[in-house]
């Protein structure tokens, strides 16, 4: 992966008044999007539940679990599946994402768990393929309650970020 964007969802809360003056209107946040420019070698990452390899994103867009053997094919289908997608920066090296980071280390995570893969994007430029893979999801559920987790630790103290669990849509963080 080379770059990825994460662009939280903006908020408008001002009401302009005719007397020039102005109303906070708080409401919920709307859409976050991670936009990832990626290198994969295939179409498939092969295991659509846990699609820890990212060698491919189209079964992932398509919500079709591919096999594990190639040659991958995956049809084209109106189906989705929701994921979540943790990033994480730490000074902690050989971490994954989703792992629990020790009390020595420093890090910052944001986790947004419900969303949906929107577009998978190959491009050919340069003599380089490329994809750009963008993942949505809303900031809360139906019910209310928070897609969006922000952790950080400043390493120092015996506390720990811990490792997240396994992901279900009720079991999010």
């Amino acid at each position: 992966m080379e770059q990825n964007r994460i662009s939280p969802a903006d908020e408008k809360f001002l009401i302009n008044l005719y007397s020039g003056g102005q109303l906070e209107k708080l409401k919920p946040s709307g859409a976050n999007m991670v936009t990832i420019e990626a290198y994969p070698l295939r179409v498939a990452s092969g295991d659509i539940e846990t699609a820890s390899s990212l060698t491919g994103f189209f079964d992932l867009f398509h919500a079709e679990d591919s096999n594990a053997t190639t040659p991958f094919e995956i049809d084209a289908t109106l189906a989705r599946s929701k994921f979540r997608l943790s990033v994480l920066w730490t000074d902690k090296t050989g971490i994954e994402a989703d792992a629990e980071v020790p009390a020595a280390n420093e890090a910052k995570r944001i986790i947004l768990a419900d969303g949906f893969i929107i577009s998978v994007k190959p491009s050919f430029t340069d003599g380089i393929l490329k994809y750009t893979i963008v993942y949505k999801v809303n900031t809360f559920d139906s019910s209310g309650s928070s897609n969006v987790r922000f952790q950080s630790h400043d390493g120092s103290g015996g506390t720990v970020i811990s490792a997240l669990g396994n992901y279900t849509t009720s079991n999010k963080f």
